[in-house]
C-alpha cells in the first residue's frame, strides 16, 4: 500500500491434496497448496478474504489493484467481488509485465534474488550432501517450514 503497509505474502506450495502444509505462525505469510503449485480462483478468493477484506476500516481505504493476465485474477467472481467493494482493478497487457509492473522491479526482483541466495547457501551446506539424498539419488528438498522462513526474511 502507498502508506508502506505490506499485505501478507501468498505462498503456494505444490503437493497432493492428502498432505497438509504445516504453516509457521506468522502474520506476514499466508500459505496454501495444491497439486499444480499455481494460483487459482479459489486460492485468490481465499487470500483476498483473509487479507484485504479482513482489514480494519476496510471501507475507508481506497484500493487499486494492478494484476497480470493470470487467469485466476480474471474470473467473473473475482471481478464482481472487486466491483462490489469499489476496488479499481486494472490488468497489464500480455507480454508487458516486465515493462510496466513496478513490483517486478522494486519488490519481486530483490525478493527472488534473496530466495536464490538462501537456496544456494542451503544447497552448499546441506542439499548436496549424500545424507540428504533419497535411495535413488534424488535431493531431498528443504522443508516447507524452512522455505516459509526464507520467504519472510527475503520479503523484509
Amino acid at each position: 500500500m502507498s502508506n508502506g503497509f505490506k499485505l501478507p505474502i501468498l505462498a503456494i506450495f505444490k503437493q497432493n491434496s492428502q498432505q497438509k502444509i504445516e504453516s509457521i505462525n506468522n502474520e506476514k505469510l499466508v500459505c496454501t497448496s495444491n497439486q499444480s503449485g499455481w494460483a487459482n480462483e479459489k486460492i485468490i478468493l481465499n487470500y483476498l478474504n483473509k487479507t484485504i477484506f479482513n482489514l480494519k476500516h476496510f471501507e475507508q481505504i481506497q484500493f487499486c489493484f494492478i494484476w497480470d493476465q493470470c487467469p485466476a485474477h480474471q474470473s467473473k467472481e473475482i471481478k464482481e467481488l472487486f466491483r462490489k467493494n469499489n476496488i479499481e482493478l486494472n490488468f497489464i497487457p500480455s507480454g508487458c509485465t516486465s515493462l510496466v509492473q513496478p513490483l517486478d522491479v522494486s519488490l519481486n526482483k530483490p525478493f527472488k534474488n534473496n530466495m536464490k541466495l538462501k537456496f544456494e547457501s542451503w544447497f552448499q551446506e546441506i542439499g548436496c550432501k549424500p545424507q540428504n539424498k533419497t535411495k535413488k539419488g534424488y535431493i531431498i528438498p528443504p522443508s516447507k517450514q524452512l522455505m516459509q522462513n526464507w520467504i519472510i526474511s527475503s520479503f523484509e
